[in-house]
């Protein structure tokens, strides 16, 4: 049928290189995928920043301290450069803040943190699945395609040699 379509025989016929980064086993290919799939790292940063949201609004919570210090130092000389007056002047403070009465819109804010965290795990989870079911199918499919190329080249030695018995 080639030779009909084409004119002339096939000739130098060779089995296809596999494509370059293709995971040698599955495992390693779930691996890959889980550690590199694009939407499953912005799940964990989005993991990471809701981890953080909640660390934030639940510091309205806690005491507070803040420490200020001043200090000051002037020479006063009167025009003849004699005597004078000179002042030291130094300053401490402290501050304690402590949240008697924390709002609700304070805790809403909590609550909303939390909510926010674990919405992201529950679609970091979901992504990781479908990554998982991805890499499963294009990994069945690859396989199925190299046992179909296999298939193909035992058929095509054996035309060859059909082919052969009937030139000699």
């Amino acid at each position: 049928m080639y030779l009909n379509l084409v004119g002339h025989m096939a000739e130098n016929l060779t089995m296809p290189e596999v494509p370059s980064g293709i995971p040698p086993t599955f495992d390693e290919a779930l691996a890959h995928a889980q550690a590199h799939n694009p939407t499953v790292l912005a799940d964990k940063a989005a993991v990471q920043a809701a981890q953080a949201s909640i660390t934030v609004t639940e510091r309205g919570f806690l005491p507070s301290i803040s420490a200020k210090a001043s200090a000051q130092h002037d020479n006063y000389f009167n025009n003849n450069n004699q005597g004078g007056l000179r002042t030291n002047n130094t300053t401490l403070g402290l501050a304690l803040t402590l949240p008697l009465d924390v709002s609700g819109a304070q805790q809403s804010q909590v609550r909303q943190a939390h909510d926010g965290y674990v919405k992201a795990q529950l679609k970091l989870g979901n992504d990781i699945w479908n990554a998982i079911t991805n890499t499963t199918n294009a990994w069945e499919n690859y396989q199925i395609a190299v046992e179909t190329l296999k298939q193909i080249d035992v058929q095509v030695k054996a035309a060859k040699v059909a082919v052969d018995s009937m030139l000699l």
